[in-house]
């Protein structure tokens, strides 16, 4: 019995490790702060084993193609450094904070692929930076625009009913879906009845408008004989 729980605890304390070291991909900025300006020097996507929360004054928010808060995170920008100064012997004499006005900053926010942007905002809740983020995403559901990966039934906002999307959705709005076989989808059957009814219509107006033109041309005919 005694065996049978050191086991389970090895196997448990194994479990829990291998949760905690699996590996995350991460948003990796490097950013500068001049006073009250932010840019970005460096964005790039790594893997790393741990992931740590910060915290601070100043925010940054990862937002989806459909506008939506994917996460924010908060955290702070080094504003001052300790200086200590030493006597010609190496000996400590006195020491003093000096404020940084410009300074290189690290900062990594999870990885989502359905990220638009990054927005850096100062500690007065002031936006400061935007950062397109756009080329590490996988799912641009919210772009406006319907991808080869997206359709009517898995991205709505950008894949409206009947166009073509290698999809078909069968919804009765009147419009004849592309991507659906004619027989069972009733609203091509509605389309080629409405289309079969202006074809029609087109031709009885085409043949009153000739025979229109051609009795106005013999009524001319006759006026011009008759002045003869």
């Amino acid at each position: 019995m005694k065996k049978t729980k050191i086991i389970i605890l090895i196997i448990f304390i194994l479990l829990i490790n291998s949760v905690i070291a699996s590996p995350l991909i991460i948003y990796n900025l490097d950013l500068n702060s001049n006073k009250e300006n932010i840019t970005l020097n460096k964005l790039e996507t790594k893997i790393i084993e741990i992931y740590k929360e910060t915290n601070g004054n100043y925010k940054a928010k990862v937002i989806s193609f459909n506008n939506k808060t994917l996460k924010v995170l908060d955290f702070d920008i080094p504003s001052q450094i300790f200086k200590e100064s030493f006597d010609e012997n190496a000996t400590p004499i006195g020491s003093e904070i000096l404020p940084i006005n410009n300074t290189n900053f690290n900062l990594q926010l999870p990885y989502y692929e359905n990220g638009k942007e990054i927005i850096i905002y100062n500690n007065k809740n002031q936006e400061k930076l935007k950062i397109d983020i756009s080329m590490f995403s996988k799912n641009k559901c919210g772009n406006n625009i319907c991808d080869i990966s997206e359709n009517y039934k898995n991205c709505q906002i950008d894949c409206i009913s009947g166009s073509k999307d290698n999809y078909c959705d069968n919804i009765n709005d009147n419009k004849c879906d592309p991507d659906c076989k004619k027989e069972t989808n009733k609203d091509c059957e509605i389309n080629d009845q409405e289309t079969n009814i202006i074809i029609k219509e087109f031709n009885n107006n085409l043949w009153l408008i000739i025979i229109s033109i051609i009795i106005l041309f013999l009524i001319i005919f006759i006026i011009l004989k008759r002045k003869k």
